[in-house]
């Protein structure tokens, strides 16, 4: 069965997305300088701290690998060498991270460093495929970098954006399985044979990206209960004392027709009758705002992550990755297709724990200001003598 898309026709449409970008950036740039008068780079300035932080980033991506190879014996390797496209998905969760860190400019360095340094480390089978899809994970999970500085931490920006861009990036997947010439794919496994139909495959992926949106504004709606809390605790205290008291003293101002400028007895005496529900009802506030100010800490990680997993996957494992697999492989396109789908909700689990994991911990240990890389003021020299 032939594929529907070449080997070179793939990495030309990563390709073109890539240039795109970078014209836009290069837009991005001119408007930058010439109104707001600021130095734009589309290649992020980097640091000393910089530099390690991104080598840091590789040399755990690389090691993970290594150790998995030692743990299991080298059975990984083995599996790697005979089909790189596993180590490429096992490889690709850290460089996810490494684009979620740095942008997708630093992510594609990060992406093929990692690729290269793993295949030469392990002896594995170099494919030129497989390195533009580790490329790929890079550069795609620094575009949600990007999404991040948009929103300016603001969380419903964030799901609206994250929304859109993973409703694109479906969208295209589905457009492609439904324009192939294929009428059902076909999956053996232990001797059973599984015919999965086009229709089927494509409403499968509807249905991942409708899972993503339901978990990431649920997320989004439980991460700001507490803030929630607090704003109708604050509109009960106000109903219940703060109102009843403006009410007494426009009372006492119409029969004195004096305006109170201190608490009378009379109003002191008003107060005093529900001076304990009064304390209560400040203190169940005050921890209201306590755990308002904690809150939501992990969905700033989570978030991220959730959107990387979903959406970077779904580009690299099920458009890209099927079209390399068969070059190593006597098993046609549809298998390797439909194998991706199917695999996509146990390796999305698998990697949402271990890329949020480690995010969590390395994210606020590198304090990486992607932004102050980015923009520069004009007025800055950039030589100095």
């Amino acid at each position: 069965m032939n594929k529907p898309l070449t080997n070179w026709q793939v990495i030309l449409v990563f390709l073109s997305i890539v240039f795109v970008t970078l014209f836009f950036l290069l837009i991005r740039k001119i408007y930058y300088y010439f109104v707001r008068k600021q130095r734009y780079y589309i290649f992020p300035k980097i640091s000393v701290k910089g530099i390690t932080n991104i080598a840091m980033v590789i040399s755990i991506s690389v090691a993970t690998i290594l150790l998995l190879t030692i743990v299991t014996a080298g059975v990984l390797a083995i599996i790697c060498r005979a089909y790189p496209g596993w180590r490429v998905t096992i490889e690709g969760i850290l460089i996810k991270i490494g684009g979620l860190l740095f942008g997708p400019i630093i992510g594609i360095f990060i992406g093929g460093t990692t690729d290269l340094l793993t295949v030469g480390l392990t002896s594995g089978m170099f494919h030129y495929g497989y390195f533009v899809s580790a490329l790929a994970f890079g550069f795609f999970s620094g575009i949600i970098k990007w999404l991040i500085v948009m929103s300016k931490n603001n969380k419903f920006l964030f799901c609206i954006y994250s929304t859109i861009y993973t409703a694109i990036v479906y969208s295209g997947i589905i457009f492609y399985v439904w324009s192939l010439q294929i009428d059902s794919f076909t999956l053996s496994l232990f001797n059973l044979t599984i015919n999965v139909s086009k229709l089927f495959l494509c409403i499968t992926l509807l249905v991942f990206f409708l899972i993503f949106a339901a978990i990431l504004w649920i997320c989004c709606i439980f991460s700001n209960y507490w803030k929630f809390i607090y704003s109708m605790q604050t509109v009960k205290y106000k109903i219940k004392f703060v109102l009843p008291i403006n009410r007494y003293r426009k009372k006492l101002f119409k029969s004195t027709g004096e305006k109170i400028q201190h608490i009378s007895k009379k109003h002191l005496e008003f107060i005093s009758k529900n001076e304990g529900k009064k304390i209560i009802a400040k203190n169940k506030i005050e921890k209201s705002l306590l755990k308002r100010n904690n809150d939501g800490k992990w969905f700033t990680y989570f978030a991220p992550v959730l959107v990387t997993v979903f959406s970077v996957d779904a580009f690299v494992e099920i458009f890209t990755l099927p079209v390399f697999d068969q070059d190593f492989s006597i098993l046609q396109y549809d298998y390797w297709l439909a194998a991706r789908v199917i695999l996509f909700v146990p390796m999305t689990i698998i990697n949402l724990i271990i890329i949020f994991s480690v995010y969590r911990i390395v994210c606020p240990t590198i304090r990486y200001d992607y932004k102050e890389d980015l923009l520069e003021s004009k007025d800055i020299p950039l030589m100095i003598n």
